[in-house]
């Protein structure tokens, strides 16, 4: 039986009971050699075993796409299955059907969608937890790896994934395999959901998607449960009942002539246009922003000549400590007061403003740059980090450029901390010996790109166009992605990528030259596979009390595994790289993104940071596992939260994008 079906560039071809997902170029996904499905009927070692197959026996055309079907003789009965194959999109959507006949239950069954693309080792991304492998979180010891060998996998629970895909890159071909989430029926242990992946054979890379079997970094049964912390999820497999009927949606896509380090693109393009993540909450955008507003001045300290947004909230038992960059975010007010002051009842903006700009210049300066954290009890200033240094900076240049354009008052101790401090990262950066170890410098490329727009100074210009060159150069390729440009985790992550997107698009926007255009596109790219794109139903608990919605929220890291509002502050920017790719797709995520994440603010307009939407806590306890999912962090409140929603709401009004 050989049949043959075709849409637009796409065909599907059934030989010898196996079918082949090709596109004109060649690049393909096929069904495993041993059967077109694939059931477990047995379990051992937190993984499935006894395997059981079947080949397509039936093929029929139907309206917009073709059926298929077989059947497999289980120990307890027979199972028909049946796929219905529908092109949509550029991609082969397929609803996948079990029908289990039996008169008697079967215990510990795993069900299996399996795709396979030849060849070699492939580049898997799966997104917000895998990404190339995690070459550079493998030292750290708290990220989930895949070692290049015959038999190295890693399957994890489908609420895990932002975006709902695995993808795979061989050469200039590409193969993703996209699901629609769901939890399992009759799973034998709480709360339990499809997982998804991928595993090396020998002579192919394998997508698949299990009814609950999850692995990672060689061992069987093993989730990632907090920062450093691995928990095992035993009896991850399911029952089937007689005359039981399960279904799992899924779609195949493949593309050819994708750039080395860009075969995940075309599957964050399919997903964001499959799942349309535009739905806003009944959140009233520029209420939520005068409500942050309101409650960052309660944060807002004056005493003793400081002057700046408290790190953590008033009676918190910390060291009482304004913080810029990073978790504080203290710069804000000198760029958004101006700007939104007025639209949020503050009748004191201008003051606001002037004395936080003027506090952050009395940071004493050296060869290293400014200090980030100021004591205030101790009154004392300390900690360097390019990451703090470099968002405070680009914020404090920002808010210098708009007074600039809209005819607002500058001292001159302003532009002299800006020059200071841009001359002293400039001079490290334009030696010759000048190797970074991760993605965080990169945070230093728009400020300085700032600078130079103020200063006019060659030099600035010369490193703003060395730090894009040399992140492009090290990171496009993704043998090494983007990674360290947070604080707290040491691995690959979504602020490596948005540091990138600054950088880039600064070079960019110095030079109208396209490949910083191009990189800054594809740094998006790799940000928005953190981008929470579906709703995850939520168990019983704080999230589910609140009827929470994650779409558009981001995850963190493949280290911390949790939601929070970090996206908030990038919607700006996405916004503009949007505007000049011509991508309005991507411009639309921006509204949704800077509203929903208002989600659980409280009265005061305060709310926490960490949203555990799978099985990850960043603090103790981490038992039972089952527990996790729903927690939600209501008492860390450092004020980069509150910033967030004020620079980006300042920056969404310069740019005059209705959030409203």
């Amino acid at each position: 039986m050989n049949t043959y079906f075709s849409h637009n560039r796409l065909s599907a071809s059934i030989e010898d009971g196996a079918l082949r997902f090709k596109d004109a170029a060649g690049a393909m996904l096929r069904s495993p050699a041993e059967g077109y499905w694939s059931i477990a009927t047995e379990w051992s070692g937190e993984r499935p075993q006894g395997w059981m197959h079947a080949k397509i026996a039936s093929v029929e055309e139907a309206p917009g796409g073709f059926v298929l079907r077989g059947s497999i003789q289980l120990p307890g009965g027979t199972c028909e299955c049946r796929d219905s194959c529908e092109w949509r999109d550029d991609a082969l959507f397929i609803t996948r059907r079990w029908h289990y006949t039996g008169t008697s239950a079967m215990p510990h069954v795993t069900l299996s969608v399996r795709w396979q693309q030849p060849g070699g080792f492939g580049g898997v991304l799966l997104p917000g937890i895998l990404y190339y492998g995690n070459p550079s979180g493998e030292a750290s010891g708290a990220v989930p790896l895949l070692p290049t060998k015959t038999g190295s996998r890693g399957f994890y629970e489908e609420h895990r994934f932002p975006m709902p895909f695995a993808s795979t890159e061989q050469g200039h071909t590409m193969g993703a395999l996209h699901t629609l989430p769901s939890p399992v029926p009759s799973g034998e242990r709480p709360d339990l959901w499809w997982s998804l992946g991928a595993e090396y054979l020998d002579n192919a890379t394998e997508l698949a998607c299990y009814s609950g079997y999850v692995s990672s970094n060689g061992v069987d049964g093993a989730v990632k449960a907090g920062q450093r912390k691995w928990a095992q999820m035993p009896n991850s497999c399911m029952t089937l009942l007689p005359d039981m009927v399960v279904e799992k949606r899924f779609a195949i896509q493949v593309s050819s002539g994708v750039r080395h380090g860009s075969g995940f693109c075309p599957a964050v393009d399919y997903a964001i246009r499959f799942w349309q993540p535009t739905r806003i909450a009944s959140i009233d955008g520029l209420e939520l922003l005068r409500k942050k507003y309101t409650y960052a001045l309660t944060r807002y300290h004056r005493k003793d000549g400081a002057a700046g947004s408290l790190f953590h909230p008033v009676g918190f038992p910390q060291p009482v400590e304004i913080v810029y960059g990073w978790c504080g975010r203290s710069e804000t007010f000198g760029y958004a007061a101006p700007i939104i002051g007025s639209l949020c009842n503050d009748a004191d903006w201008e003051a606001r403003a002037t004395e936080s700009m003027d506090f952050l210049c009395k940071s004493p300066v050296d060869e290293s740059g400014f200090c980030v954290r100021y004591d205030v009890e101790k009154t004392s200033w300390s900690g360097k980090d390019p990451v703090s240094q470099g968002q405070a900076l680009e914020t404090f240049t920002s808010a210098l450029l708009d007074r600039q354009r809209h005819n607002l008052p500058i001292k001159q101790t302003w532009l002299d901390f800006a020059r200071k401090n841009a001359e002293v990262f400039v001079a490290r950066i334009l030696k010759d010996e000048w190797r970074p170890v991760n993605t965080a410098e990169a945070t230093l490329g728009a400020p300085i790109a700032n600078a130079y727009l103020l200063f006019g100074d060659e030099r600035m210009k010369r490193a703003a166009l060395k730090i894009a060159d040399y992140y492009m150069a090290r990171h496009q390729d993704m043998r090494e992605p983007y990674w360290g440009g947070t604080l707290d985790a040491r691995c690959e992550d979504k602020e490596g990528a948005v540091s990138a997107m600054f950088a880039f698009y600064a070079a960019w926007s110095l030079t109208g030259d396209r490949k910083y255009l191009d990189a800054a596109a594809h740094a998006t790219q790799v940000f928005l596979t953190y981008l929470q794109v579906w709703d995850i139903p939520m168990p019983p608990s704080r999230l589910a009390d609140n009827h929470f919605q994650s779409r558009a929220w981001t995850a963190v890291s493949v280290q911390n595994m949790h939601l929070d509002v970090f996206g908030v502050f990038v919607v700006p920017l996405l916004w503009k790289i949007g505007r000049d790719m011509n991508r309005p797709d991507w411009q639309r995520l921006v509204v949704p993104m800077f509203v929903n994440c208002g989600q659980m603010t409280d009265i005061y307009g305060s709310q926490g940071e960490q949203i555990q939407h799978t099985n990850y806590a960043q603090r103790p306890p981490f038992e039972p596992l089952e527990s996790l999912r729903g927690g939600y962090a209501e008492t860390w409140m450092v004020f980069w939260m509150t910033a967030a929603f004020l620079n980006a709401g300042a920056q969404l009004t310069r740019l005059g994008v209705d959030f409203k």
